[in-house]
């Protein structure tokens, strides 16, 4: 992997910068706060996105919404572009989606998803997708320059669980602990087991003492089987005795039910001729009354018919009402016609005095257009005056400006011993002679500003002047268009006058037509009318009396009619009746006879009743002796198979128990063990080429006889000092830099050869590698970097005499919180 360049935008001290990285060593040389480490962190961020230990907050520019790093690289001979932005929502820094470009092809995705792709470009373990940071890159490629040291301070057992994850082997301890985490839930597993089989004799004993009890209740229910049998012929016997008696009283009961029959059937026909008898005495009497009313009826015969006498009442009644709702409609209508002419006349002579006041408005308005006519004068005036007022404030400020530089230029002098322009030294003469220059030109800037002042003044009265002229024509102007409004108005008062004169010679003639046609209704003799119509009616009552006494009679007729016929019918009804009551009379003689056969029958079959009910008792008494013991001998069954069941289930248990004895055995005798074997075997490999690494380039940075270095089985630094073994505190500063870069570079060396297709074995970046080095030891720096043969080395150092190693140095200024990079 080699870096092309890396773009930043809004990137805590870089505002916007493009940093082209060429291969071969490149130093980033600067002050301590220039900017140099913002470059690596960008680069990581990058590359990884949003970490733990690199948030959005510490990246983004203060005071900015968004930012983004933008890295190209060159990886397997693929051209990559990835960027990555930051957006700030409220108080917190997310990270927005992005984009990588693969020679020239253009695919947009989230961080994770960014992360995922960049990870399998680098040849990095997948599982890091998730991880809050990537320590194989921290641990290979970069090193922030505050964390360089720390492996080496960490606690014993902390520095061996992160090379474990740096070597790729953390997978071993892992399985251990779960192997353990196994065995004691096998452990508790067993513990629930054997509290479950602890009874397992107890059930076996139960059930032999269940299999006796049901052999017993067995032997008993065979001993009722001959009783039961004899019980139910028993049963049989009786039950047909009983059948054939029962056959016997059902015909008896169906004579029985016969003869009530018959009874009931005669006693209602001798009622029924009682009835007849009364209802032909009384028909006998309505008749004869019926006949004398009929007699009684006197009625006056009349020619007229109702219905033509109907017709011609109703159209005389209806002609009159129609000349009475005319006469009131018309009336009506006048009266309000001589209301709306009243109006008409009253609101033209309102209007005429309106529209005299048309003369004096229209003289108005001539008058005021004659002034609006210097409105386009002034409003000129107006902008020239503004144009002028404008050209001598910016002149003003233009002194002001000159007066401050003057005034800074004087009190920059009093201060400094050197030429703010030509960085030479300042004599007091020619401090004096600035001095005296400065106050000359601040002297006539203020002239000039009084001179500028006052015309301007002058101008702004003006100004306001023209102003108020041009206020009060618009106000004219809004009475000209309110003139205009009421002077339209007028002239649409005379059109109304007009309208209204023209609408009231209509009423007048519609007034004439009215009363004309009132004139012709009153000529008619309403009066006689009124009379015909009062004959009519009496007329009409007497034939409506006529015909109704005539129905009357009729009606009366035709009721005697239908009594005599009802007398025939009741008469023919009894003599009927008179017949039947002879043949239910024989018939209930008859039933007699058949009855008396059965004189004891009901006697016999109470007697074998209660002799099949006895026998039904003692069947039932058996059959419930037999349930029972059928019964008990179910529920002993019952018991016994659910004993069998527990029995199985507890020996399965039992099973269970010996295999779970077996896996605890086999984890914790075999397996852990073999786990810990095979990870000591892995980084006892590792160790060695650790430990050779980290003495080799210890040796070089430091070339003392008098201080070696190695590692110890759990890879702490073990120091000797003249044949002394010492602690990391009591190193100097430059020694614990030497330790910790051998230490860094070892471990680069060593994960590089580790991890199979890992892409950034051409890249390394130092920061701040020389902290603390004395000035030889600067020297064997030069040493380290010609031994590295790696493509491109980036370093971080505010050292000058770094900059001697290298042939591409980059110098980060910082200017007012915003960094720039320089090409030296």
């Amino acid at each position: 992997m080699i870096i092309k360049y890396v773009k930043l935008e809004n990137i805590r001290s870089y505002t916007k910068q493009t940093i082209e990285f060429p291969e071969g060593p490149v130093l980033l040389s600067g002050d301590i706060g220039s900017g140099k480490s913002t470059i690596l962190l960008a680069i990581e961020f990058a590359l990884f996105g949003i970490m733990r230990s690199l948030s959005g907050a510490s990246l983004l520019r203060n005071g900015k919404t968004k930012g983004s790093v933008e890295l190209n690289f060159y990886l397997d001979s693929k051209d990559i572009t990835i960027k990555r932005a930051l957006k700030r929502q409220g108080n917190d820094v997310r990270q927005d989606s992005g984009f990588i470009i693969i020679d020239g092809k253009k695919t947009e995705g989230t961080a994770v998803e960014l992360k995922s792709k960049i990870l399998d470009l680098l040849g990095y373990p997948k599982e890091l997708v998730t991880k809050t940071k990537s320590l194989i890159y921290r641990y290979t490629v970069y090193t922030p320059q505050e964390e360089m040291k720390q492996i080496l301070l960490d606690e014993k057992d902390y520095r061996l669980d992160t090379l474990r994850r740096v070597f790729q082997i953390d997978k071993y301890k892992r399985i251990r602990e779960n192997a353990q985490i196994v065995i004691r839930e096998i452990r508790e597993k067993t513990k629930e087991f054997s509290g479950m089989i602890f009874n397992l004799e107890e059930k076996k004993k139960q059930k032999k003492e269940r299999e006796n009890e049901l052999k017993d209740v067995m032997t008993k229910a065979d001993e009722l089987k001959p009783k039961i049998n004899a019980a139910e012929s028993a049963v049989k016997e009786k039950k047909g005795s009983k059948v054939q008696l029962e056959e016997d009283i059902n015909k008896l009961n169906k004579l029985r039910k016969k003869e009530e029959v018959a009874n009931s059937r005669l006693k209602e026909k001798v009622m029924l001729m009682h009835d007849y008898k009364e209802n032909t005495e009384v028909l006998d009497k309505s008749i004869k009354e019926l006949n004398a009313k009929i007699e009684s009826f006197k009625i006056d015969i009349i020619k007229e018919n109702e219905s033509e006498v109907e017709k011609s009442t109703a159209k005389i009644e209806s002609e009159y009402n129609y000349l009475m709702q005319k006469k009131v409609e018309l009336t009506e209508k006048r009266k309000s016609l001589q209301k709306r002419k009243k109006e008409f006349q009253e609101e033209i002579s309102e209007k005429s005095e309106e529209s005299k006041n048309l003369i004096l408005k229209k003289s108005m308005l001539d008058q005021l257009q004659e002034e609006l006519d210097k409105k386009e004068s002034i409003k000129k005036k107006i902008n020239e005056t503004e144009d002028e007022i404008k050209k001598i404030s910016l002149m003003i400020n233009e002194k002001e400006v000159n007066k401050e530089k003057s005034e800074k230029i004087k009190k920059d002098i009093l201060k400094s011993d050197k030429c703010p322009t030509c960085s030479q030294g300042l004599t007091a003469e020619h401090k004096k002679y600035i001095n005296d220059l400065e106050n000359k030109k601040i002297k006539e800037l203020i002239e000039i500003l009084k001179k500028e002042n006052e015309r301007k003044n002058k101008l702004n009265d003006n100004l306001r002047n023209l102003n108020t002229e041009r206020e009060s024509l618009l106000q004219k102007e809004k009475t000209v268009g309110i003139l205009k409004i009421e002077i339209k108005g007028f002239e649409q008062i005379g059109k109304e006058i007009v309208e209204k004169q023209k609408s009231l010679n209509k009423l007048g003639l519609e007034e004439d037509r009215i009363r004309k046609e009132l004139n012709s209704i009153t000529a008619k003799n309403l009066d006689e009318i009124k009379n015909n119509i009062s004959e009519s009616k009496d007329l009409l009552k007497k034939i409506r009396k006529s015909n109704t006494m005539l129905n009357e009679k009729q009606n009366l007729i035709n009721l005697r009619d239908e009594k005599n016929k009802n007398m025939g019918e009741i008469l023919k009804s009894i003599a009927l009746l008179k017949k039947d009551v002879g043949e239910i009379n024989n018939l209930k003689i008859e039933l007699n006879d058949e009855i008396k056969k059965f004189n004891d029958i009901e006697e016999k079959y109470k007697r074998v009743k209660e002799e099949f009910e006895k026998a039904i008792s003692d069947e039932t008494l058996l059959a419930i002796k037999r349930a029972k013991l059928d019964n008990e001998a179910e529920g002993i069954n019952r018991a016994i198979k659910e004993l069998e069941k527990e029995i199985d289930e507890k020996l399965e248990i039992n099973k269970k128990i010996n295999y779970l004895k077996q896996m605890r055995n086999w984890l914790d005798n075999y397996f852990i063990k073999l786990m810990s074997v095979m990870e000591r075997q892995i980084m006892s490999g590792d160790y060695h080429e650790f430990n050779e690494l980290f003495k080799d380039w210890f040796n070089i940075l430091m070339e003392e006889e008098s201080i070696s270095v190695r590692l110890d089985d759990e890879f702490t630094p073990i120091i000797e000092q003249n044949d002394y073994e010492t602690s990391i505190e009591y190193l100097s500063g430059g020694e614990r830099t030497s330790l910790a870069l051998a230490y860094r570079l070892a471990l680069n060396k060593v994960i590089n050869n580790i991890i199979e297709g890992i892409k950034t074995k051409d890249l390394i970046i130092l920061d701040e590698p020389t902290d603390g080095f004395s000035t030889d030891q600067l020297d064997k720096v030069k040493a380290v970097f010609d031994q590295l043969n790696i493509k491109q080395s980036i370093i971080v150092s505010h050292e000058s005499k770094i900059e001697s190693f290298v042939n591409n140095i980059m110098r980060i200024n910082k200017n007012e919180h915003i960094s720039s990079v320089v090409f030296v």
